[in-house]
């Protein structure tokens, strides 16, 4: 499993390398630092769609939950950056194979020489269980 993980970054590290500058980019694809410590693989999609507002859909596989999906908007707060730089607020859904929820993310993501994302976020989940911390630290690349 470590292995397939490290390909996949690999290859997406090649891909997304060797992608040409845009004016503005507004896409971005990402994968989670953390995860594999638990041997879940997650893969991000980010879509800028204004200044201060994005669409992110996070898709895992592995762990207890097995597959999972969970979409977020996110709404950046700082009024001299634009998304997807800065801090933002996040509500979000969670569906997987096991557990279901919703919650409200806060976090911080930075762009380096406009194309290396990384990316710390943290906030409570709420399931059929109870309350959860979710969170996770990720790097990606805007295309």
């Amino acid at each position: 499993m470590r292995k397939s993980i490290l390909i996949l970054i690999l290859s997406l590290v090649t891909v997304f390398s060797q992608q040409i500058y845009a004016q503005e980019k507004k896409n971005l694809v990402k994968t989670s630092l953390v995860f594999p410590l638990a041997e879940v693989l997650e893969i991000s999609y980010e879509r800028i769609l204004k200044n201060d507002k994005s669409l992110q859909l996070n898709s895992f596989i592995g762990g207890k939950s097995g597959f999972g999906l969970m979409p977020e908007f996110r709404f950046y707060l700082s009024e001299n950056k634009h998304a997807p730089t800065g801090i933002f607020i996040a509500p979000y859904a969670i569906v997987a194979f096991e557990t279901s929820g919703a919650g409200l993310m806060v976090g911080a993501q930075q762009l380096f020489k406009d194309k290396i994302s990384i990316e710390a976020s943290l906030g409570p989940m709420l399931t059929g269980d109870g309350v959860a911390a979710m969170g996770g630290i990720n790097i990606g690349f805007a295309f």
